[in-house]
């Protein structure tokens, strides 16, 4: 995210994003060089702590090629989850509920 995003971040929480491949939520990654790619040269990459409560794992493969957001997980779980080569190059998760991802500290 942006330098100021991230401070923002710090100070207040996340904020869900309104739209995303798994749909509104807070997105969050265990792979470094995907964090890297989103914060660019001039972005920060956030540590952070996800309670990810009830998770559905999710092939987005279809919702990639329709150009359409995966979410039926929000009906019935916490989180979705979408492994690497299911739709995204490398895995992420999504959180519905932004408060259970808790801002750590700035990684770079």
């Amino acid at each position: 995210t942006s330098k100021e995003n991230a401070d923002a971040i710090l100070k207040k929480g996340f904020n869900p994003s309104k739209d995303g491949l798994l749909g509104s939520g807070v997105y969050v990654t265990t792979d470094l060089g995907k964090a890297s790619a989103f914060a660019g040269s001039d972005g920060r990459i956030l540590r952070a702590a996800a309670n990810l409560g009830s998770v559905q794992t999710v092939d987005a493969r279809k919702a990639r090629q329709g150009g359409f957001s995966e979410v039926a997980w929000q009906r019935s779980h916490d989180a979705a989850y979408v492994p690497q080569g299911e739709g995204v190059a490398r895995p992420e998760h999504c959180v519905k509920d932004p408060t259970r991802v808790v801002p750590l500290g700035v990684k770079k």
